[in-house]
């Protein structure tokens, strides 16, 4: 077996840089938040592409399927066991997004970001979220 030479050595570390230095493409399926609660524990951890209406205000940090369900919650005055709170997740950002935000904002995007679920025992409850799943957003478009 003949010993590798100093050129191949570095071009073979030149391509595993390259290769770790290139970012993941962002994921290719686009969920709706209630595809999202109804697959929540397969998706923790894992970045997705979400979209739906977000609500972003001081009371609420909200993604839903569409503005007709939001809509349809405050009409009905819902309460928490009824079935359209699946149709929501809540939505988190991170410093770079989150700054680029303003309150009250309303309308279609595409979310991409991690998806969580709170464990209430440990970490309480948020007074403004939906639900207990959210998306940690790392990316946000304006549909």
């Amino acid at each position: 077996m003949r010993p590798i030479g100093l050129r191949s050595l570095l071009a073979v570390f030149a391509l595993v840089g390259c290769a770790a230095a290139r970012p993941s493409p962002p994921p290719a399926q686009l969920l709706s938040p209630s595809e999202v609660t109804r697959s929540a524990q397969s998706l923790k951890g894992k970045t997705v592409n979400v979209s739906g209406y977000l609500i972003l205000a001081d009371e609420a940090h909200a993604l839903w399927d569409s503005q007709a369900d939001a809509d349809e919650v405050v009409r009905r005055r819902a309460s928490g066991g009824d079935p359209i709170w699946s149709r929501c997740i809540a939505i988190y950002f991170d410093r770079k997004v989150g700054r680029t935000l303003k309150k009250p904002t309303r309308g279609n995007i595409v979310a991409t970001g991690t998806i969580g679920v709170t464990d209430r025992a440990k970490d309480g409850v948020d007074l403004w979220a939906c639900s207990d799943i959210y998306i940690e957003v790392h990316r946000l478009v304006r549909k």
